[in-house]
Parts: structure tokens; sequence; C-alpha cells
């Protein structure tokens, strides 16, 4: 226990950086540049390839983008759609991160936002919708970045639309959403300083210092600040949360054609836990249960209580550590030739839980947490139960990009090309009071204003968990060579895009803590092409037209532990992009289709582990199951990844699998259970208006408990599975899904399409052995 209490430490230099950083930025003399100087004359200055200029932009207006060929290029140029945030319209908008960016482009959906909070801890896993199809993460600088940034580290954001693998390797059908991150102004020096003040509340300072210096030879030394400290406050009760970021940028120009970059940057985000509804399923006027999918919330049935009231005590927060340093060098060869390297070392500690929760939909942990709103007769409260889990992430990246220039008199060619290489250590580790015999709950009223408070410390029955996802790890790597052609025609009316990718990607996962082998390896290589071209009609309207393929790993596997296919995205599209008014209105207008094959969706005619089980017993009274499934020796029940079940932890049930050539005994079944316990609640409090309790494990056993009856025993409902293809248009309404052909019979029996939680799950009555229903995955991917 002391080394995780260790590990829930945030980064206190992460207090003083800001204030630090205020003080010395004060001090900053400022100083025109030779650039600044250069301009007033009149003279010529070049543009770096691989920075955007973001001073020579206007407003809201980004004329130039690195997103859509790797280089500095003009968005007219591209025959892509391209959105492109400036940091003055997040300015405006007031933004301070990029997941609030999303609900301004009409390509992007964020289904799990969090719309009273601006304290994200992740991109909400499987909700996060780029035209439609499913992703939850971005880039930064071309990088694959899992969490939310704070945006007082980001220049702008660049919304690449449409699979982009020639350009970035692994992407998701939808697109691209890469954040650039704040470098050195060598233009100026300067100190900006911004403190805002909300309701309930919320606080946040911010600070942007930019110094600049000559050295003794002729080059030239910058380094620049930015911190954000904020108090994040909503109208709920017990929601303040805290940001902390900060991030300091070294550059050395020594000559002309060479420039090296330092960036170093740490950052503490945390939200406490169980802000949400609990909810129940709609009712008769009886209180039978009307099985129409509808979830209640307590609010309805309670209206005394109010919409922000909720049972989180504000110390089980979800935390996110993260740190980040990178080294980039850029190196001028020729005129025409430019290279850039860099190495990239980051890490995260996401903390979904620890401490107690009321298993409300708010609590990111939740789910493992126990307890949540009991309803029984004469009974009704809140139970909160314990756990403790993260997601650990080490990452390393580094990669090459070239670009050189080949100009003729009536033809221009810029060619890109390079390497990047990704690897990356997973380890997920739960502590949890599931399987404990009388697990300790804390107990409330159903009531609003009450006095939360919970023990600091966790309770006797906590124990961490080896098995399952409870303690998983993985090595995930990739590597992809990339090259790119632009070319200039007919005067420059017409330009070309043509790009071609080789990924190659390795995921190799250990089922639990206790695995010494891997239990799956995937490998997987893919070569993806983009074909493009734009053509000026005047100097105000293009045409375009594009076709492009995108790749991504698939880590889901079936129920029979069978890995799923990888996802490639294929696209067509075509439209024109328009500039008027001398640039006051700009934009895009493209009609598309992408067609995405591999990954896992529900079938509900596939067959599953549940299924296969459940046919392979027999009752003690009743017909032999079928031989074409050959029955399963279930002496213990577990998940696929081999987790106890709750639902099972009163009962054994044991299955003999039938002799070779035989059909199985009638009666092979024995089912076995212990003595019904009853529930023991004591009078005395550890808290005021609190007290504790010995709890059934799950709703299940607990119902039986109440009622006297042992748990009913009916056929599993099955929710099954099998690969898929979703196509999707211009129009969201327009989702197609196709069968794979007869002649992929095997491949539907081997692969999985997931629940929104990438696990392949059947839903179960009370007492059936269920692997994994309700459970998220042990990882966002």
């Amino acid at each position: 226990m002391h080394a995780m209490t260790r590990r829930l430490q945030p980064h206190r230099a992460l207090k003083y950086l800001p204030v630090v950083a205020l003080i010395a930025g004060s001090a900053l003399p400022g100083r025109v540049s030779a650039q600044d100087s250069a301009e007033e004359s009149g003279d010529i200055v070049t543009l770096s390839t691989f920075t955007i200029e973001v001073d020579r932009e206007s407003g809201y207006r980004a004329t130039n983008t690195i997103g859509g060929t790797r280089s500095n290029t003009p968005i007219k140029d591209i025959p892509l759609n391209i959105h492109v945030f400036t940091k003055d319209l997040a300015a405006d908008l007031n933004i301070t991160n990029q997941i609030d960016l999303e609900e301004y482009n009409a390509s992007l959906v964020n289904g799990g936002a969090d719309i009273r909070s601006e304290n994200p801890i992740q991109q909400q896993f499987n909700q996060f919708l780029f035209r439609g199809f499913v992703q939850n993460w971005g880039m930064r600088d071309g990088i694959r970045q899992y969490d939310p940034i704070d945006y007082q580290g980001i220049e702008r954001t660049e919304v690449v639309k449409g699979p982009s693998a020639a350009l970035y390797g692994l992407a998701y059908p939808g697109g691209v959403m890469n954040n650039i991150t704040k470098e050195v102004n060598f233009n100026r020096s300067f100190t900006s300083l911004r403190f805002q003040a909300g309701d309930n509340g919320r606080l946040r300072g911010t600070i942007d210092a930019n110094y600049i210096t000559e050295t003794a030879n002729g080059g030239e030394i910058g380094i620049r600040f930015n911190g954000a400290k904020s108090r994040t406050k909503d109208e709920r009760a017990h929601s303040t949360g805290d940001i902390n970021f900060g991030q300091l940028q070294l550059a050395w120009r020594p000559d002309d054609g060479t420039e090296l970059q330092f960036l170093a940057e740490l950052a503490y985000r945390g939200k406490p836990n169980g802000l949400g509804y609990f909810t129940v399923g709609e009712e008769d006027a009886d209180g039978n249960p009307l099985g129409n999918g509808a979830s209640v919330p307590l609010q309805i049935i309670h209206p005394e209580i109010p919409w922000t009231w909720n049972w989180a005590d504000g110390k089980n927060k979800r935390s996110l550590d993260t740190s980040l340093f990178r080294g980039t060098t850029t190196k001028r060869i020729t005129e025409d030739f430019i290279v850039t390297g860099y190495y990239q070392y980051s890490d995260r500690t996401q903390i979904d839980g620890n401490g107690w929760d009321a298993n409300g939909s708010g609590g990111a942990d939740s789910w493992e947490a126990g307890g949540g709103w009991i309803r029984e007769p004469g009974n009704e409260r809140i139970e909160k139960g314990y756990s403790y889990r993260d997601w650990s992430n080490s990452m390393h990246s580094y990669g090459a990009t070239g670009v050189y220039k080949l100009n003729f008199e009536n033809v221009k060619n810029t060619f890109t090309f390079g390497a990047a290489v990704w690897q990356e250590k997973f380890v997920s580790r739960s502590y949890t009071q599931a399987g404990a015999d009388n697990p300790e709950r804390l107990v409330y009223p159903v009531r609003a204003d009450i006095f939360i408070e919970s023990p600091f410390s966790p309770p006797s029955d906590l124990h961490p968990v080896n098995t399952g996802n409870g303690f998983t790890h993985e090595n995930n790597s990739n590597d992809y060579y990339f090259v790119n052609w632009q070319g200039s025609f007919l005067n420059d009316k017409l330009k070309t895009n043509v790009g071609l990718n080789r990924a190659n990607i390795k995921l190799i996962q250990w089922a639990n803590g206790n695995s010494t082998e891997p239990d799956n390896v995937t490998e997987q290589s893919e070569t993806s092409p983009l074909y493009g071209l734009v053509y000026d009609i005047n100097d105000q309207v293009s045409i375009f037209a594009v076709s492009a393929k995108s790749l991504f790993p698939n880590s889901n596997k079936n129920s029979f532990g069978e890995q799923m296919p990888v996802i490639v995205g294929e696209s067509i599209e075509g439209g024109f992009k328009f500039n008027s008014f001398g640039g006051k209105l700009s934009g895009t207008v493209s009609y598309y289709v992408i067609e995405q094959t591999g990954g896992s969706q529900f079938d509900p005619n596939a067959e599953n582990l549940n299924t296969s089980r459940w046919d392979s017993m027999t009752p003690r009274s009743g017909p032999s199951p079928s031989p074409a499934r050959p029955a399963t020796n279930c002496s213990a029940i577990r998940s696929p990844a081999g987790k106890p079940n709750p639902r099972a932890s009163r009962s054994t049930f044991t299955c003999r699998p039938p002799a070779a050539g035989s059909s199985p005994p009638a009666t092979p079944t024995t089912i076995k259970r212990r003595p019904r316990r009853s529930i023991r609640t004591s009078s005395a409090s550890p808290m005021p208006g609190i007290s504790k309790t010995a709890s059934p494990s799950s709703p299940a056993t607990r119902s039986s408990r109440a009622t006297g009856r042992a748990p009913s025993l009916e056929p599993a409902s099955p929710t099954r599975t099998r690969p898929c293809r979703t196509t999707r248009s211009a129009s969201p309404a327009t989702i197609r899904a196709t069968p794979p052909p007869s002649s992929s019979a095997a491949t539907a029996s081997s692969s999985s399409i997931t629940t929104p939680w990438c696990r392949s799950t059947s839903t179960t009555s009370p007492g059936v052995p269920n692997s994994s229903a309700g459970r998220p995955p042990a990882r966002p991917t």
C-alpha cells in the first residue's frame, strides 16, 4: 500500500512553476530581432519548412498547414479537407484544452464530454466520433497523444479529415486531430499574463514568457515558458478539481542553417469521482421492470433531491500525471534540402479511482467499486465500495523527415520522406473488495445535504487483483516509412499530391500479472497510398479530389480469445475550396465516402463463449446439448481473461466433457450453493449520517438473499459477434452494415465486433456465468 500511495502524489513543484515563471518573465527585457528589422526594410525572409509563422496569420484565418503534407504548405494547395483552429480563436472561445474545440467542427462529436467541467481527464473512450468513426486519441506534432493537453502550451490545432495513413502511419478512418506545440518565437521577446475568474468559484491563471538574445558568434538563443494553474468547479456538489501545467522550450540557432530545440513538460489533472447520476430501469405502476432500456435518474424518483447533489466525497479523485521530454534537430543541408530529426520520451499515470465510490454513473471506477443505489422495501440506501485502479504508459518515439525541392521552369516538385518509430509499455493494476465474503461498505441515506465524509484509510478487505484485467500489461510498437510528392504544373494552376506509407505494427499482450509468457502476439503490415489533385479555377475558387487509405491496430479479442482484424479505412472525396473578399470568407465544401473494414461490432448471430458454455451444460431434466457444440469443462467459471466471475462467487458449476464419440450423459451438471448468509448492519456509525454494513457482492445475490430465493438459472440472452464492414457518406445518417461473403465463414466464427467498451460480452440472467459483461477495457487503445 505504501508504494501505491506514493504513486498518487502529483508533481508538487508544478504548484510553484507559474509563480516562478511570472517573476522571471516580468524581468525579461524586450528586443527587436534581426528578422523584424528585415521585415521593416523589405528584405526577403525565408520561412522554416517545418515551422508555421503564426505571427503572420490573421485572426481566425490560417493560410498554411503542416498537417496535410508534413511540410509547411498553403492549405489551398492541399487536396484534403483541413480545418485549423488558431490561437486567437481558442483565446476568444476561452478554450483550455483541445477537447473543448471538438464542438466547433461539424466533423467532430465528443459524445462523452462532461459539459459542466473544463477539466477532462481523458478523451472519453469510444465516444469521440470523427466523421462518424470512433476514435479516442489524437496527435501532438505528428506523434501519438493519448491525453487532453492544456491549451496554454498549444499554438494551433489542425483537423485533417479522412484517412491519412500516408502521412502519419497509424490513423483512424475519420481523420487526424494534430496539436502544434508552442515554440520559441525568434521575432521578439514578450511576457503575457492572464487571469480568469468564473462562476462557482472557478479560477485560472496563465503565463507565456518568451526571451531571445544573440550569442557572441552571431547565433541566437531563445527560451519560452508557458504555465497554467486552475481550480475547476461547477454547480455540482463536491466538484472541486485542479489543473497544473508547466512547459519549457529552449532553442539555439548556432548558424543560419541549424536549429536545436528541447521541450520539457509536466502536467497534472484531478477531479472527484462520483459526480454523475444514479439511474434505474423504467418500471410500471406495480414496480415491475418494463425492460425497454430506459434509464430513470434518481432525481426523477426523488424530486426533493436537487440535480446538483451527489454522494462524492472529493477525496476519491480521478487524476492524470503526465511528463514529456523531446529533443529536435533541424539542418538545412542545401538551399533545397532540409532534414529534421527528433527523439521523445513521455509517460502518463492515470488513476481512475483511489477511494470510496458510490457507484454513480460519473465514477470512472464505479464498475468495480461495488455498492450503489440499493432499492429494497423499507431499506433504500446509497452504498459506497472502495477500489483502486491505475493505467501507466511509458512511451518512446523517434524519427526523421526530409524535404527536397526540385524545380524546373514550368514544373515545381517537393518531395517529403522519412520514417518514425513508436514504442510503448503499458501496465494496469487494481486493488478491490471484490471476492471478499462480506465486503465492507459505507451506507448513506437517500437524501440531499447530508454530511459526506469517508475514512482516509482503505477497508481491511481491500486486496490486489492479479488476474484478468486487474493486472495486465502489454508492449505496443509500430514503425512506418513514408514518401510524399507534391507537384505544380500549368503555371501553378494544377497541383498534385501523391503519398505512400508502409506501416508495421506489433502488439504483445499478457492476460494477467501471473503470465510469464505473452498470451497474444499480433503483427500486421500494410501499405497505404494517397492520390490527390487540386485545380485552381481562378484566384478565389479551386476544385480538388483525393483517394486515401488508413490503418489502425486493433487490440480487441472476441470471447474465445481470438484476435480481431486491424482497422483499415478507404475513402474517396471531392469538392471545392474558396477564398473570397480578401480572405475574409474561406472554406471547403466536399462530398466523401469512407469504407472501414476489420475492427469489431455486435453480431446477434455469432457464436460466443457464454452461449457455448451454456449449450454444453445439461439441466437435471432436459434434453442433451446439441452434438454440434462440444461440452466444456466448467468446473472453474472464469472470464476469458481468467478473472473469477462475481456472479458465480456463491455457486459452483461443474460440467463433465463427454467421451470421444459419445453424447454427454443426461445429467452431467451439479450445482452447489453455499448456505445463505444474512446481512449484518452495525448500529455504530464511523461518521455522522454514515453506517458500515456488510453487503453482498452483486445485485443478483443481494436480491436472492433478501427474498430467500436462490438465483434463477435462465438461459443467457446472447450478444454475439462477427467482423463487419461499415460505410459512411457525407450524410451522417447513411450507415450501411454489410456482412462478409460466405467464403469468409471461418473468419466470422473467430472474429468479434465489440461492445462500446471493446469487450465481447453476453447479457445473462442473474446466476448465469458471464465472462466480462459490463467491464471496460484494460486500457485506452
